[in-house]
C-alpha cells in the first residue's frame, strides 16, 4: 500500500487551486509509520559512497552514533567477527567522504580508515595535527 501513496515536498508547490473534488480518507492508512519508512528509505538513498574501516569494540558501540545507524548496524552484522585483537573490518556506506569524515574522526582511535587510500591520507593528517597540537 506504501507504492500507492506519492509524496511531494511542500516547497514545490507554486499554487493549489480549491476544487470540489473529495475523497475519502483511508481510516487504516498508518501515517507515522508511512513516515517513518520513507525517511528510512530517503536516508539510505543519499548513501552514495563507501568506506573500509576496522573499528574496536568500543568503535562498533559508537559507530551507529556517528552517521546512519540503519546502516552502520547492518554493515556491522555482514561484517567477520572481530580478530584476537578485538577490531572487526567493516564496509560502512556513507553519504560522501566530506560528510563521513566529521562522523568518524569523532571516533578517535576507535577506528583505523583502511580504506579509500585518500580518506586513510586525510585521517593521517588529521592525526598527525592532533599530536602536534597535544606535545
Amino acid at each position: 500500500a506504501q507504492d500507492t501513496f506519492r509524496v511531494y515536498r511542500i516547497d514545490r508547490f507554486s499554487a493549489v487551486t480549491v476544487t470540489d473534488a473529495r475523497f475519502v480518507r483511508d481510516e487504516g492508512f498508518d501515517l507515522p509509520g508511512f513516515w517513518d519508512a520513507r525517511a528510512a528509505q530517503f536516508a539510505r538513498s543519499i548513501l552514495r559512497t563507501e568506506v573500509t574501516v576496522r573499528v574496536s569494540q568500543a568503535g562498533a558501540r559508537r559507530l551507529a552514533y556517528a552517521g546512519d545507524r540503519a546502516a552502520a548496524q547492518e554493515a556491522l552484522e555482514r561484517a567477520d567477527p572481530p580478530g584476537a585483537d578485538g577490531w572487526r573490518t567493516v564496509t560502512l556506506p556513507v553519504e560522501s567522504l566530506d560528510i563521513a569524515f566529521g562522523q568518524l574522526l569523532a571516533l578517535g582511535p576507535e577506528l583505523e580508515v583502511l580504506g579509500p587510500a585518500s580518506f586513510r591520507a586525510r585521517f593521517s593528517e588529521a592525526a598527525e595535527r592532533l599530536r602536534d597540537l597535544y606535545r
